[in-house]
């Protein structure tokens, strides 16, 4: 049996066009197991660049014996008050992290995002 693969790509091309970034409501999911400081970096500066983006990190079960990476997730919710720091009830990955995550953002009483990214 030969497989084609136009089978399985829908070959279309969407016209670009432009958008105003300030204008669109942006959510980044950025799952984190074992923080550090790059972690952290990554944040501040994903805030800076956008006035609109709220991010969430999702704590993906990180192990008690790390108790000193908590503090990272302590900063980074202080880092803005659009970080949500989300804790998985255990470690699921990074699908299961994001997935997660999704069904917070979907959850929430905010409006939903123009545009979900993951990191």
């Amino acid at each position: 049996m030969r497989l084609d693969v136009r089978n399985f790509v829908s070959p279309f091309a969407y016209p670009t066009r432009e958008v105003d970034v300030d204008a669109v409501s942006i959510a980044a999911i950025i799952p984190s197991f074992l923080p550090n400081a790059l972690t952290l970096k990554l944040v501040c500066e994903l805030i800076n660049w956008n006035p609109n983006l709220r991010l969430y990190i999702v704590d993906d079960c990180t192990p008690p014996e790390y108790r000193a990476r908590f503090g990272v997730f302590h900063a980074l919710s202080m880092a803005s008050r659009r970080v949500t720091i989300l804790r998985t009830p255990e470690n699921r990955k990074k699908a299961g992290a994001i997935n997660y995550a999704l069904a917070a953002i979907a959850a929430s009483p905010t409006a939903f995002p123009d545009v979900i990214v993951t990191l």
